[in-house]
């Protein structure tokens, strides 16, 4: 059982134990456990990196209430608890309070994020699995925050908050002309606090909250035990194959971020006003160190070399500032709205700086000679800044069974590169401006349960700065429906278009979705359910190969189906619920994945009963026969909810 099971089970003791000190307890109590038994045939690599539901006991879920009205230190305590157990994903949370006097909520989460996919940068498919890629780390999280004086005219609050992201995994480094395996340790932990106090005067109100965030990351990499060859095959340089005997690397990076947050609301019946301030500004350090021995080859100063050491430290300050004011009028009660927003945005990266040595043991030149220590030192700074002013007007109208609405928007952006980073052109250091202008249109017609609607965005840009900036896009989505008293049926169409034709990077995306959807329910007993989907996408974008460093078109097709049916009965003391889909798609990654979900509860007495659950996953795919797996799941439940 994990710390978050234990956890649960000290905060359902602890609610009790409060609960039995309050008088005139009115207790609320919905709890299902059990236990899950799972059977996985294939590649469990690729089960656990898509669901990692495992065997074991598990919670599905809990409800704890238990109120006393008439005093004691709170007149308000719940516990609710999802998943935690043999699930990836668990959370609990608490809820505690006194009317007008405080208010307190916290929560703790954990979820496992697992990835071994044999098709996921892995150009080695046929000699290495899972993968040159993955990661095996869980995510923990606490969130606590008091209110106090909630409901009054003035209410201070306090916060805090804790993140952790903790565990092995493996991944790929490029060192002396050949690529090599490496084992990964990550350690980041986020601490957080905060303050600050609520306002409510009338029709006037705001919150300021000062915050500060703290974050350590740790990071250690070695070479996997028989990586040493690397993944590359031949020769770097006549006579040198490039290996490895040893590799460490460690690094750690500190960063702390002050945040202030302001916001002012003012409300009237036919008026609302917000303006909001906020501001960070982080600094980190960050220091590194890695050693490596072996046969390598560096071309770029023309030696091999039997060793190697390099050590980095930088700093940086990041600086980013949001400002928004907002203003809505109704022009006609219930009928229409203006509304107009003007937000600046301002990140800036100050006084970068980085200092790297780099020393090459026992080093040779191509040309021959006696071998040496070749020592060299770099400094180097950078910065990189983007301001946005962005304007918004939108109008809203509802008439009778029509409803429209009109949206304007304007973004003026500023880039300033100090070095050539990521911009999308050569020379790249300068100022770049650029002006992103667009459009929202969307209308809806409701009546006697039949449902119309459409929705129109452009958006075009004069400039394309960073590879990843639009000068096109052009979004459509339109919806119709009918719902009956015993049945429903519905249908959405959406198309997404992105285009930067700049010279050097023709980029180019589509997307296109279809979907439809039958839900009917001939009697009270009895519903059922049905849909179908279609989704094509395609893209284009020039890349550069790194081996001669030409110049190609990255094209990607997928073509995607999928369908989905189920019912549900409920009799009396007995409930039943079953579903099945299947998606399959074609293209560059080709796959097929069917699902089947069946349960069945009966309630038994006194709000006692008993669930049973079968479920059953196959996965496929074309291209990579080593990913296919079957994964069946038996669950046993028994649930107490008393009416």
């Amino acid at each position: 059982m994990n710390r978050l099971s234990r956890l649960l089970a000290v905060a359902v003791a602890a609610a009790t134990l409060s609960g039995l000190s309050l008088a005139a307890v009115a207790q609320t109590t919905d709890v299902e456990v059990g236990y899950r038994f799972t059977n996985t045939s294939g590649n469990e690599n690729v089960e656990r990196s898509q669901g990692n539901e495992r065997e074991g006991f598990l919670v599905r879920g809990l409800y704890l209430d238990l109120s006393d009205k008439t005093g004691g230190f709170a007149d308000r305590f719940k516990i609710t608890a999802f998943d935690v157990g043999a699930s990836p994903a668990g959370m609990v949370r608490l809820e505690a309070g006194r009317a007008g006097i405080y208010a307190f909520k916290a929560s703790y989460a954990r979820r496992e994020l697992f990835s071994a996919l044999p098709g996921f940068a892995n150009a080695l498919q046929t000699t290495v699995v899972p993968g040159l890629h993955t990661m095996d780390r869980v995510r923990t999280g606490i969130d606590a925050d008091l209110t106090l004086l909630p409901g009054g005219k003035i209410q201070p609050f306090v916060g805090y908050s804790y993140n952790r992201l903790n565990g092995p995994g493996e991944t790929t480094y490029t060192l002396g002309q050949d690529e090599f395996r490496l084992a990964q340790n990550l350690t980041d932990t986020v601490h957080e606090i905060r303050g600050g106090v609520n306002l409510a005067f009338g029709i006037l109100s705001a919150e300021l909250m000062q915050g500060y965030r703290f974050q350590k990351t740790d990071e250690t990499l070695s070479l996997v035990p028989g990586a040493g060859a690397g993944n590359s095959t031949g020769t770097a340089f006549p006579g040198t194959s490039p290996n490895l005997t040893a590799f460490a690397r460690t690094s750690r990076t500190d960063v702390d971020t002050p945040i202030t947050n302001l916001t002012v609301r003012a409300r009237t019946d036919r008026f609302r006003f917000l303006a909001s301030f906020v501001r960070a500004r982080a600094k980190s350090d960050s220091a590194e160190r890695e050693n490596a021995t072996g046969d390598l080859v560096f071309l770029d100063a023309f030696r091999t070399a039997r060793g190697y050491q390099d050590t980095i430290a930088a700093r940086a300050t990041g600086f980013a500032v949001t400002g928004v004011v907002r203003a809505e009028l109704t022009l006609l009660p219930e009928h229409l709205d203006l509304s107009g927003t003007f937000t600046r945005r301002v990140r800036r990266t100050e006084d970068a700086q980085v200092t790297i040595e780099e020393i090459l043991i026992d080093s040779l030149s191509f040309s021959g000679g006696t071998r040496a220590d070749l020592i060299s030192r770099l400094e180097a700074g950078s910065s990189i800044d983007r301001a946005t002013n962005r304007y918004e007007a939108q109008l809203d109208g509802r008439f009778g069974p029509v409803s429209a609405r009109a949206a304007y928007q304007l973004d003026d952006e500023a880039l300033t590169f100090a070095t050539p980073l990521a911009a999308a052109a050569p020379g790249q250091a300068g100022t770049y401006d650029r002006t992103v202008r667009g459009g929202l249109f969307s209308a809806m017609f409701s009546h006697s349960g039949i449902t119309v609607g459409g929705e129109a965005e452009i958006k075009t840009a004069d400039e394309a700065v960073l590879r990843t900036d639009f000068r096109d896009k052009r979004r459509y989505r339109g919806r119709a429906g009918y719902r009956h008293s015993l049945f429903s049926v519905s249908f959405t169409a959406q198309e997404t278009r992105l285009e930067n034709d700049r010279q050097g990077i023709g980029w180019n995306m589509k997307t296109q979705s279809f979907s439809g959807r039958l839900e009917v329910t001939p009697v009270k007993v009895l519903s059922l359910y049905g849909g179908a989907a279609l989704y094509d996408g395609v893209s284009d974008i020039f890349i550069r190969r790194p081996v001669d460093f030409g110049i190609e078109t990255s094209h990607n097709d997928e073509e995607g189906k999928s369908y989905d049916g189920g019912l549900a009965v409920a009799v009396d003391r007995f409930r039943f619920d079953g579903s099945f889909s299947t998606y399959k798609n074609e293209g560059n990654f080709p796959l097929k994945l069917d699902r089947i979900r069946v349960r069945a509860e009966v309630d038994l007495f006194q709000g006692w009963g008993i669930a049973g659950e079968v479920s059953r996953d196959k996965y496929r795919e074309e291209n990579l026969t080593g990913a296919d797996y079957t994964s069946n799941r038996y669950g046993v439940f028994l649930r107490y909810s008393p009416k």
